[in-house]
């Protein structure tokens, strides 16, 4: 999170296809409690224009070469942080494996 959608092309290229080795290495490796169909969403979504921008990214058209998103004011920017955040929990929930109530435990 803290380099995500920030600094040079290589630094965000990197983030992303961390976060995308990440999922597909998941993927493969699932067991039987790991939601696939829920997997799958997420890495289909990842190739997205707007996952590509919540890692400061571009792709106009598809098949071109990255190239920086920047927000136009802190509002976008601060709102894509928080979509970043709400993603990457997203996948955190999926690849836990585990779905039980965190209240009990607190």
């Amino acid at each position: 999170m803290l380099v995500a959608a920030d600094g040079p092309i290589k630094v965000r290229k990197t983030v992303y296809g961390i976060v995308l080795n990440l999922l597909q290495s998941l993927y493969v490796s699932r067991s039987d409690d790991m939601p696939a169909t829920e997997l799958l969403q997420i890495l289909k979504d990842f190739t997205s224009s707007s996952t590509l921008q919540l890692f400061g990214l571009q792709r106009n058209p598809p098949t071109s070469q990255h190239t920086i998103w920047m927000p136009h004011n802190d509002k976008q920017y601060l709102d894509n942080l928080e979509q970043l955040a709400a993603f990457l929990s997203r996948i955190m929930e999926i690849a836990s494996g585990s779905r039980g109530d965190f209240h009990h435990y607190v």
